[in-house]
C-alpha cells in the first residue's frame, strides 16, 4: 500500500495555505518553503525526500532576534543631539525585556493563537504522542515560519517585521511596559503547571452580548479571552485583538491570585534557604527571571596575624546594594556573601542558619 503523502496534501491544500499566508502577512513566491517550515524531522525521517524545518528554525531564530532588536532600538532609543545612540533602558534591561518577548511560551502562544500547530506534517510516533501540542514544538514552528519567509523573500526586512508584527504583535508586546510589570501571561503559566501540571486554557471570540463585561470594560475592544485555570477559576476580559484580550484576562487573574495570596512564592521556586545551596539558589532566581544577574567580585588582604583572607561582594544587576562576607578559603566567602544576598530574596528561615553559613 503507497504510503500517504502529507507534504504533496499541504501544498495541494490551497485553502489551508491561503489562511496561513494571509495570517502572517506574506504570500510565498515558493510554497515549498512553507510546506517545509510545517514538516518535523520525524516525518522526514520516515520519508527520505522529504525536508524538515530544523534549519529553517535556524535562521528564523536569528531573523527574529534581529526584527526584535531593531523594534526595542527605535522605540527605547534614539540619536541624541551629539549624533550618539542613547537609549532609556540599560543593557540589563533591554535583555529583560527581549527575553521576555521571545521566550518559548511567549512564541508557543502566538502559535496557538493562530492554530498553526494543527497543522504540523508529522512522523507516526510523534503524531501518536500528540507532540504538536508541547510549547518547545510549537516554538520550533513559529521560527521557522519566520525563516521560511526570511529565505523566501531574500531577506527583505519590510516583509519580516510585517510577518513578526502579525505573528507576535510586536508594536503590543513592547508598549505593555514588560520591563516594568510581571510578565503575567508566564507567571500564570508557571503557576497552573507548578499547581496542577497543566498549561492554562486560553478562548476567544468576538464579543457579542455581555452586559457585565461591557460595565468593567466600556473601551476594552470586541475579542474576549477567557481563561480556564486547573482550579476550575475562570477568569474573562476584551481586548482590541487575541494578543490584549489575553494580557488583560492574565493580568486579572494574577492580581487575583496576588490579593488572595495564592500565588507562588520564591521559595516555592527554588526551596527554602539553606548556605551550602545559597549561590545555586541565586543563580537559579536569575535563570527563572525573578532577579538580576548575580555577579562576584574578590579581594585578599590579610589580617592582624597576618593570614590570607579573602572578601568576597556579592551584586545582583539592577540592585543597588550588595553583601560582603569574609573567609580565609575563598570559596566559603562566596557561599557567605550570596547566602546574604539570597536572604534579602527568600526571608528569614531560622537564625541558626547564619551560624551554618
Amino acid at each position: 500500500m503507497e504510503k500517504l503523502n502529507l507534504q504533496t496534501l499541504f501544498i495541494e491544500h490551497e485553502e489551508q495555505n491561503q489562511t496561513i499566508q494571509s495570517k502572517i502577512g506574506y504570500h510565498f513566491s515558493n510554497i515549498q518553503l512553507l510546506c517545509q517550515a510545517f514538516t518535523r524531522k520525524s516525518y522526514a525521517e520516515e520519508n527520505p525526500r522529504a525536508q524538515h524545518n530544523e534549519v529553517l528554525e535556524f535562521y528564523g531564530d536569528k531573523a527574529l532576534d534581529f526584527i526584535v532588536m531593531k523594534a526595542m532600538s527605535g522605540f527605547y532609543g534614539k540619536i541624541g543631539d551629539d549624533h550618539c545612540f542613547f537609549s532609556n533602558l540599560e543593557e540589563g534591561e533591554l535583555t529583560t525585556v527581549k527575553a521576555k518577548i521571545v521566550c518559548k511560551s511567549m512564541l508557543a502562544q502566538k502559535v496557538r493563537e493562530l492554530n498553526f500547530h494543527h497543522s504540523l506534517i508529522l512522523g507516526y510516533g510523534d503524531a501518536s504522542q500528540k507532540i504538536h501540542l508541547q510549547e518547545s514544538v510549537q516554538e520550533d514552528l513559529f521560527e521557522a515560519i519566520l525563516g521560511a519567509v526570511a529565505i523566501d523573500s531574500n531577506w527583505n526586512t519590510s516583509a519580516l517585521e510585517k510577518v513578526v508584527e502579525r505573528m507576535l504583535g510586536l508594536d503590543a508586546c513592547l508598549r505593555t511596559d514588560l520591563q516594568d510589570e510581571p510578565d503575567y501571561v508566564q507567571v500564570i503559566q508557571q503557576w497552573n503547571q507548578k499547581k496542577y501540571g497543566l498549561l492554562p486554557e486560553y478562548t476567544f471570540q468576538n464579543w457579542v452580548s455581555n452586559y457585565k463585561l461591557l460595565e468593567e470594560f466600556p473601551q476594552g475592544g470586541s475579542m474576549q479571552c477567557n481563561l480556564q485555570l486547573g482550579s476550575g477559576m475562570l477568569f474573562q476580559s476584551l481586548g482590541k485583538n487575541q494578543v490584549e484580550a489575553r494580557l488583560a484576562t492574565a493580568k486579572k487573574a494574577y492580581h487575583y491570585l496576588k490579593n488572595n495570596n495564592l500565588l507562588l512564592s520564591l521559595t516555592d521556586e527554588v526551596g527554602e534557604l539553606v548556605p551550602e545551596k545559597a549561590i545555586n539558589q541565586l543563580q537559579e532566581l536569575y535563570q527563572k527571571g525573578f532577579i538580576g544577574e548575580p555577579g562576584y567580585a574578590f579581594a585578599e588582604f590579610s589580617d592582624a596575624d597576618g593570614t590570607p583572607v579573602w572578601e568576597c561582594t556579592c551584586s545582583v544587576k539592577g540592585l543597588d546594594r550588595a553583601y560582603s562576607a569574609t573567609h580565609t578559603s575563598k570559596q566559603r566567602a562566596k557561599k557567605r556573601a550570596a547566602y546574604l544576598m539570597a536572604w534579602l530574596y527568600l526571608g528569614n528561615m531560622g537564625d541558626e542558619h547564619r551560624d551554618e553559613a
